[in-house]
């Protein structure tokens, strides 16, 4: 699998989702991250959580990225099963660059009124890569998901005229997601992520 983190705006859970996709793909084969924000958030937090992450991970904000992934999960002589890129909020070149080097984009998005009315630019985004020759294939994740409010239905609600592919697996707001920079995923954080990259699969299929 090659999945990107692609959302334009800030703040929407896209580097803890590269981070815990990443974890649970190591567990199916060799898996790289690539870092395609120049903030380099996600290569920081391997950098902290060292090679108890099981995976390995790559510091890269270029706007050739698409042309140089090859070359990236064949290095050393080592072939890599799945590759994860994360993206910059706000920088239109490199998010695009991600979604061509890749099969399968996921979009993360909160249940919040704001965050709804400025998914229109990666909408946008997403549109522009999407070509005869290379099909983009993309879901919605929601994230930062409070339990037992109308909050993330509310939102399922105001994006049913767009038809957009919204998972059905949710990522909670808990309080560990908000500590976990530079740790290691615990068994407990990964769990809403298996189901979300269990429908992936799914969908890959």
């Amino acid at each position: 699998m090659k999945v990107a983190l692609v959302n334009l705006k800030g703040g929407v859970g896209k580097t803890t989702t590269a981070i815990h996709l990443a974890r649970l793909l190591s567990e199916q084969g060799p898996t790289l991250l690539v870092d395609a924000d120049p903030q380099a958030s996600a290569w920081e937090w391997c950098r902290q959580a060292g090679p108890g992450l099981g995976f390995a991970s790559d510091l890269r904000p270029v706007r050739q990225l698409d042309q140089i992934v090859p070359e990236l999960m064949g290095r050393d002589g080592a072939a890599v099963a799945h590759l994860v890129v994360d993206t910059p909020p706000g920088h239109e070149a490199l998010s695009l660059a991600a979604l061509r080097a890749v099969d399968m984009v996921l979009v993360p998005i909160t249940p919040s009124t704001v965050d709804a009315a400025r998914f229109a630019p990666t909408l946008d985004l997403l549109g522009q890569a999407d070509t005869a020759e290379h099909p983009l294939h993309y879901r919605v994740l929601l994230t930062k998901v409070r339990s037992q409010t109308r909050s993330a239905r509310d939102l399922r609600e105001a994006l049913a005229p767009l038809d957009l592919p919204l998972l059905t697996a949710e990522v909670p707001l808990r309080e560990w997601y908000g500590r976990a920079f530079g740790l290691v995923p615990s068994p407990e954080a990964l769990e809403p992520y298996r189901a979300v990259l269990a429908e992936l699969c799914q969908e890959e299929d």
